[in-house]
C-alpha cells in the first residue's frame, strides 16, 4: 500500500508525482519523493538549514531503500550472480556431456565467458556514474 499525502497545490501534487515516479514498489520511494519536494521548497525560500537537514534525510532514506531492495531480492549480490552463472554451466554440462568430441573444451570456454559476464556486470546506475 503506497502512502498518499494530501497536497494542496496542484503544482506540488504534479511535482511529487514526478519525484515519486519509480518502477520499484518500495514504499520508501514515496518518503524520498516527499523529502525531495520539501527540499526543493526549502531551497526556493532560502531556508538553507532546513535544506541541509533534508539532504541528510534523503541520503539516509535512499541508503535504507537500497538495503530494503537488497533484502527483498530486488538486487542481487555479485556472489549470487556468479552462483547463477555456475549453475547455468552445470545445467549446460548435463546437456552436452559426451555428446561430441571436444565438449570439455567448449564447456570451459562457455564457463569462462559466463563468469566474465557475471563479474563485469554493473547495475544501470553504476554505468551512469562511470560516464
Amino acid at each position: 500500500m503506497k502512502v498518499r499525502y494530501k497536497i494542496q497545490e496542484i503544482e506540488d501534487a504534479k511535482r511529487l508525482a514526478e519525484l515519486a515516479d519509480s518502477d520499484n514498489p518500495n514504499e520508501l520511494e514515496s518518503e524520498i519523493a516527499l523529502a525531495r519536494l520539501m527540499l526543493e521548497k526549502a531551497y526556493n525560500i532560502g531556508d538553507y538549514g532546513l535544506a541541509t537537514a533534508l539532504t541528510n534525510t534523503i541520503a539516509k532514506l535512499s541508503q535504507t531503500s537500497e538495503v530494503a531492495k537488497y533484502r527483498h531480492g530486488e538486487l542481487l549480490s555479485r556472489a549470487a550472480v556468479i552462483g547463477i552463472a555456475n549453475k547455468m554451466v552445470d545445467a549446460l554440462t548435463l546437456s552436452i556431456k559426451d555428446k561430441f568430441p571436444g565438449w570439455e573444451q567448449s564447456l570451459g570456454q562457455v564457463q569462462s565467458e559466463l563468469l566474465t559476464i557475471a563479474c563485469d556486470a554493473r547495475n544501470e546506475d553504476d554505468t551512469d556514474e562511470d560516464n
